[in-house]
């Protein structure tokens, strides 16, 4: 999977680049042109057997757009910070209806204490039995809501410990209550919603 890793903006303008509409010092520099160009490089990668699979990453739905109304591939992932902490409905709902598939970084938002001492996650945890805890409720929760989960470690331990979420579910009724976490906003990366994206 090849990612554009953010849609590009005012702080980090390149000033080097060959394609004209990509360097801010060139008279045709347009943050959707340079969108459109890069996907078109993305795509000539895919095309030759370069990446299996290409995706963006932090885009909103305005930087799709740029994408989409060239008619050729559609992103098979936008990747962003999700977890049950912090839900973006607007952009899950666009790229769902794009056929658009969301991938979740940051899924048990990095340790963050509020989750590792949230009660409610911790008690899932014991339920669902072994040496689960919280950050497999979290893991999982992803999962049954649909979305491809990015849990990261350097720890071999832990990464096969990120595996065990596939032999127990959580009920409805506690996917409902989980729902609640996501008042909290935790955001736990940088906020792509708040840089000032060229248009």
């Amino acid at each position: 999977l090849l990612l554009i890793h953010w849609p590009s903006d005012n702080t980090s303008r390149s000033h080097s680049s060959t394609d004209p509409y990509c360097n801010s010092n060139n008279t045709l520099y347009s943050a959707s042109k340079c969108r459109q160009s890069t996907w078109k490089a993305y795509e000539y990668i895919f095309n030759n057997g370069g990446a299996k699979a290409i995706g963006v990453s932090n885009y909103e739905s305005n930087h799709l757009q740029d994408i989409l109304e060239m008619n050729s591939l559609i992103p098979s992932v936008n990747q962003i910070e999700l977890h049950c902490f912090l839900v973006e409905q607007e952009i899950i709902d666009y790229c769902k209806s794009k056929n658009i598939m969301m991938e979740a970084y940051c899924p048990i938002a990095r340790g963050n204490e509020k989750a590792r001492n949230n009660e409610y996650l911790n008690q899932l945890g014991g339920k669902a039995g072994g040496k689960r805890n919280w950050a497999h409720i979290m893991i999982r929760w992803c999962i049954q809501k649909g979305f491809i989960v990015l849990p990261k470690s350097v720890t071999p331990e832990r990464i096969l410990a990120n595996g065990d979420v596939f032999e127990f579910a959580i009920e409805e009724h506690e996917m409902k209550t989980l729902e609640e976490l996501q008042k909290e906003k935790l955001r736990v990366s940088w906020n792509p919603l708040t840089v000032v994206w060229d248009v």
